[in-house]
């Protein structure tokens, strides 16, 4: 059975999440998938342990970061060789990362006051390393072309466009420091396939639940 003939089922809960991240690889290559939003987690398989999965049709995937690495590789969007491969996978992971850690460190924390600790650390520290890495990888990597690896359109351009978006501050200050990461971003909305469905009124109304 080809990729075109597989049939796609996001399961999560009706949020933004770590699972927009498979949405725009799936907005970007083209391909239809479904979302299975779960009301409760006990509706959920939990024998997978994980939340968000895929299923690929009767297989179950669990794990953002080998789910989006599996749809990439499917799809054409993970690099045209290895050594492009394991470039945005670099990317990729730094960005995983991050994200990672704002949900664990921040949005995970119900105590009001350690929440606000942790999230002046995030903002300090963990998104000034994460951008300094990013911004140095697409530098080394990119060519000064529109995309991160080879003058081409990868999962990870997708990643470094999310993270831009909805875990890194809005502060035009912040934005002109880090000048390759938002040439990204502006390729990701005006370029790619995606660039229509960030534009939609479903996309805007799915936002990550932001504590700043």
């Amino acid at each position: 059975m080809t990729s075109t003939e597989n049939k796609y089922v996001l399961n999560y809960f009706n949020k933004h999440g770590k699972v927009e991240l498979c949405r725009l690889i799936f907005h970007c290559a083209g391909e239809k998938y479904e979302d299975n939003f779960i009301e409760n987690y006990t509706d959920s398989d939990t024998s997978l342990g994980f939340m968000p999965y895929l299923k690929i049709n009767e297989d179950k995937i669990p794990l953002i970061s080998v789910i989006c690495r599996y749809l990439a590789k499917e799809f054409n969007l993970a690099g045209e060789n290895h050594i492009d491969q394991a470039k945005a996978d670099a990317i990729a992971q730094t960005v995983m990362l991050l994200i990672d850690t704002y949900y664990r460190n921040v949005f995970n924390i119900e105590d009001i006051d350690s929440k606000k600790i942790n999230l002046k650390d995030y903002l300090n520290n963990d998104v000034e390393s994460a951008a300094d890495t990013v911004e140095n990888l697409i530098k080394l990597y990119s060519n000064n072309g529109d995309w991160c690896v080879a003058n081409k359109c990868s999962y990870a351009d997708l990643f470094v466009y999310e993270m831009a978006k909805h875990y890194f501050p809005s502060d035009p200050q912040f934005t002109e420091r880090f000048p390759h990461i938002y040439k990204i971003k502006r390729s990701v909305e005006e370029k790619s396939n995606v660039s229509d469905y960030v534009k939609t009124k479903a996309y805007q109304q799915s936002k990550i639940e932001r504590e700043f």
